[in-house]
């Protein structure tokens, strides 16, 4: 999510788009409802990216029975850099990180993204937090479905 913000509210923290209401009391989604969603939620795999200030504090929320991939652009007490006209520096990076050209096997899972935006970050007074867990998830290809071709590789199960 690029130009979501969060806000502290009661100290309750909200991640806020353009369309909230303060004065109607419309703070956004509480960041405690997005982890409740999280945990509970029957999906398998979790993918979650946050472009925000103070985003870090979305890593409270780890699962623990399913595989996930959680990167916030900052850590939970630091504010994001921002580009004139353009996207944060880490949506910027992360759109780089997704693209599969970038890699020899033309194959992004969620490990590979994180080692490319640990490095391309490295130098940066930015400091994304990444969590993934121990499965990696596949996210992109260079492939298509005209490159797998539907024929059996296995002579035995031709039959089938």
């Amino acid at each position: 999510m690029d130009g979501v913000k969060l806000l502290i509210i009661k100290r309750i923290l909200f991640l806020a788009t353009s369309d909230v209401l303060p004065d109607q009391e419309i703070y956004g989604i509480p960041l405690s409802w997005l982890g409740e969603q999280i945990e509970t939620s029957p999906v398998k795999k979790i993918i979650i990216w946050l472009d925000c200030c103070f985003s870090g504090e979305l890593i409270k929320y780890l699962p623990n029975n399913k595989d996930y991939c959680l990167i916030t652009a900052t850590r939970s007490f630091e504010t994001g850099l921002e580009i004139s006209y353009e996207q944060g520096l880490f949506t910027k990076t992360l759109l780089k990180g997704l693209n599969p050209g970038n890699y020899a096997d033309g194959i992004v899972d969620s490990h590979k993204l994180k080692q490319f935006i640990e490095k391309q970050m490295a130098q940066t007074s930015q400091h994304p937090l990444i969590a993934n867990s121990s499965g990696s998830i596949l996210l992109t290809n260079c492939y298509t479905l005209a490159d797998f071709k539907d024929e059996c590789p296995y002579r035995s199960l031709s039959y089938f």
